[in-house]
């Protein structure tokens, strides 16, 4: 029997657990790859599904209440303060925020009026969504931006460019939601209706 060094004993388990790790990676990364070819496959299954559904209603058949149904329930408040914020240079926090500033009044009173034209949430509802504001506040806002939209064509653009905005957003949403309103949607963008 030969005798075998403490040492040399700590260099070979030391080897062995490096050939343990690697071979432990080396199926990690197997199990990687497969994972992502079945996520490839898992997309690309769905890319087709979606092609056939296109093929599934004729434009005929196209429920007109069931896509705007499912078109604007895709819309939400948020939509309305983020794009007003991003036209006016300004975060969604400053739409939020009770500052009084002139710049910030008319980006959050853009934002309710868009929200109202673009949306179908009530006033209360709007208001909640402004960082807990009253319904009342909301019609004033509609109400200074209407009589500004009158004499200003520069805002009266903005804010159909920005309604534009959210509908298109609405229609790429809905054409991604699953079922038959997801369906019809996507029938009704491919026979020109709107996306």
């Amino acid at each position: 029997m030969s005798f075998v060094s403490p040492y040399a004993l700590e260099l070979h388990r030391a080897h062995v657990a490096r050939q343990a790790k690697f071979l432990a990676a080396s199926r990690l990364s197997e199990k990687r790859a497969s994972a992502a070819k079945l996520k490839f496959d898992l997309a690309e299954q769905a890319r087709r599904n979606r092609e056939l559904a296109l093929a599934k209603v004729p434009e005929s058949a196209i429920d007109r209440d069931l896509v705007f149904a499912v078109v604007w329930r895709h819309l939400h408040a948020y939509d309305a303060i983020e794009a007003s914020a991003r036209y006016h240079g300004v975060t969604p926090e400053d739409i939020y925020s009770h500052r009084r500033e002139a710049f910030l009044v008319r980006a959050r009173r853009v934002a309710m009026y868009v929200a109202k034209a673009a949306t179908t949430l009530s006033l209360k509802q709007i208001g909640q969504r402004f960082g807990g504001r009253d319904h009342t506040t909301v019609i004033n806002a509609v109400e200074k931006i209407e009589d500004l939209k009158a004499s200003d064509p520069e805002l009266s653009s903005e804010i159909d460019a920005l309604i534009s905005e959210l509908k298109a957003l609405a229609w790429r949403r809905a054409a991604k939601s699953s079922g038959p309103g997801g369906d019809h949607v996507r029938a009704a963008i491919a026979a020109g209706w709107g996306g």
